[in-house]
């Protein structure tokens, strides 16, 4: 009695001890909720605390779940942090979260990774299918990207879901976050100031995922010159004539298509610049574009310096699709007018 067991010196069989090993027990993260209840617990022990000593030990078990707790909703919670002024009240990291695109879901497995896993960043003048194509990654390609959902003042419009569509903050929390560096870029426009905050892109690659996001031109510069290392990829309209067909098929107003345009074209023209952009996909069949975009993406990384040296430039060809590699001129161009057609409104980025 009262003699170490010596159990653990005992041969055991290696495919049991591997079993073992393999047990999630040993290695998964305790649920967050479990920690909802033993930090409101020790809540309630510090109220019936008898003494200081004792208002400190339970203070301190408190801090000890709290900080653990606030390590595991980093996984998939980050754009909450934000809200958190004050360690001692972190109730809103328990609040549900409506964004099944991100961290939520289990991460692909290494062999449906691509070999470049830094982040992607989606560009293009407004209608080009940007939104459609980001859609169409997320969606055949289950656990490996995750959507970097970026932070707005404006109020969310009808239809809009807070943390899916864009975290929705006020001025003050912007601005803290804006102070506190992490912003890889940042607008205002019409009054309504616009971010991408880089430890919710951080906080998808530490899941295992490829961070995604579609930015335009002036944001993506802001981005390449804030030191922000992604691969950014241009998509264009196969001529301005068949982007102002789409323009109006989706009953845009006749002054703001020629204001469109005029952007459309200055982004074509500095997409032909090759400064930025690593590749240059044209839109002219959206089936194409896609496997076109997916192919880049997955190409090794050999490959893509192997290109990049025959071309004498990162990728990019003709923003137009005149003489581009990535142009997909052998498909009528009405099969892309099929693209997603969103509002347009405050010079936000569109699809």
């Amino acid at each position: 009695m009262g003699s170490l067991s010596l159990d653990f010196l005992k041969e055991e069989n290696s495919e049991t001890a591997m079993e073992k090993l393999k047990d999630p027990a040993r290695w998964k993260l305790p649920d967050l909720s479990v920690f909802k209840d033993k930090i409101a617990a020790d809540e309630l022990d510090l109220e019936f605390a008898n003494s200081e000593k004792e208002k400190s030990e339970i203070l301190e078990a408190k801090a000890s779940k709290t900080w653990r707790a606030l390590r595991i909703a980093r996984k998939s919670k980050l754009s909450v942090f934000d809200k958190v002024d004050d360690w001692q009240k972190v109730d809103v990291i328990f609040q549900e979260q409506s964004d099944p695109e991100n961290a939520e879901g289990e991460t692909a497995g290494n062999e449906k990774m691509p070999e470049d896993r830094r982040p992607i960043i989606l560009t293009g003048p407004s209608k080009v299918g940007k939104s459609t194509l980001l859609s169409m990654l997320l969606e055949k390609n289950e656990g490996v990207f995750g959507k970097i959902v970026p932070h707005t003042t404006r109020a969310p419009r009808e239809g809009e879901v807070n943390g899916q569509d864009y975290n929705f903050v006020d001025s003050k929390e912007f601005n803290q976050i804006l102070d506190s560096d992490y912003f890889f870029e940042f607008v205002e426009r019409d009054g309504a100031q616009y971010g991408t905050n880089r430890k919710i892109a951080e906080a998808i690659e530490e899941s295992g995922k490829v961070p995604i996001i579609q930015l335009d031109r002036e944001r993506v510069q802001m981005a390449k010159e804030n030191g922000y290392s992604a691969r950014i990829i241009f998509i264009a309209p196969p001529s301005i004539e068949e982007l102002e067909a789409r323009l109006k098929k989706a009953g845009i107003a006749e002054e703001e298509i020629q204001g469109m345009l005029k952007t459309a074209q200055e982004d074509i023209e500095h997409a032909k610049s090759g400064e930025i952009y690593d590749t240059v996909i044209t839109n002219d069949n959206l089936e194409d574009a896609y496997k076109t975009l997916e192919s880049f993406i997955y190409k090794s990384e050999a490959e893509a310096e192997a290109e990049a040296e025959a071309e004498g430039i990162n990728g990019t060809g003709d923003a137009t699709g005149d003489g581009n590699e990535n142009n997909n001129d052998n498909e009528t161009p009405a099969a892309a007018a099929d693209v997603a057609m969103e509002d347009v409104t405050n010079g936000e980025e569109t699809s």
